[in-house]
């Protein structure tokens, strides 16, 4: 595993920074990972107005309590352990959702609730999340395959 010290600034969107590397400044490959949980998370649940933290907060108010949008960039929010306090129908784009198969839809999920997991050595290496997708996308064209391109 490369560890490089890079400053902050080098590394792109606050959202997508690793909790790790704003603690320590330290970048690894782990660090990656969880920058590409955050595209895939983004990729399902967010629609052309609200990013993933706008949904988050969205549920959250209407939840027991609050929180502050500035909360999630925080790196000791766990923005993993927020996703699995809602359902995935909460959290996916309803266009998307009626299009994914759900078996396809689970694979996809646990990987990327997997990549953001907070604590780094719990993150799969990113050949692990390679073969995940592979393996969701093969559950979706079987899928698509048996039910002739419909909807779900």
């Amino acid at each position: 595993m490369n560890n490089l010290m890079l400053p902050l600034i080098a590394i792109g969107s606050a959202d997508y920074i690793a909790p790790e590397h704003v603690l320590t400044r330290i970048f690894t490959d782990k660090c990656d990972v969880y920058s590409f949980g955050m595209v895939l998370i983004e990729v399902v649940s967010t629609t052309y107005k609200h990013t993933i933290f706008d949904k988050i907060i969205m549920l959250e108010s209407s939840s027991d309590f609050s929180l502050d949008p500035f909360d999630l960039m925080n790196p000791f929010v766990d923005i993993s352990e927020m996703l699995e306090r809602f359902s995935v129908d909460e959290i996916i784009d309803p266009i998307l959702r009626r299009k994914i198969a759900p078996e396809c839809l689970a694979v996809f999920i646990d990987v990327t609730k997997r990549c953001l997991s907070r604590e780094a050595n719990e993150r799969p290496n990113i050949g692990e999340v390679e073969v995940e997708l592979e393996l969701a996308l093969a559950l979706q064209e079987e899928a698509d395959d048996r039910n002739h391109g419909g909807g779900w």
